[in-house]
């Protein structure tokens, strides 16, 4: 259904929604979506992975 479309509107939450597996999914598909891609929601859902990002970029986070 979703390769009928010409954008999937992506306006989920939780894990699923969240953790970049349905993004993954849709770039194998070549579905176009809106929101952030795979990789940014997955590490925006590892808050460890996330930290350690921010530390090599020199950046602060918040705890």
């Amino acid at each position: 259904m979703c390769q009928m479309a010409d954008i999937v509107f992506m306006a989920l939450h939780g894990e699923n929604g969240e953790n970049g597996k349905l993004q993954a999914a849709f770039d194998l598909l070549g579905v176009k979506y809106t929101g952030s891609d795979y990789l940014s929601s997955a590490i925006a859902m590892n808050k460890g992975m996330a930290k350690q990002l921010f530390a090599i970029l020199h950046r602060e986070a918040l705890p």
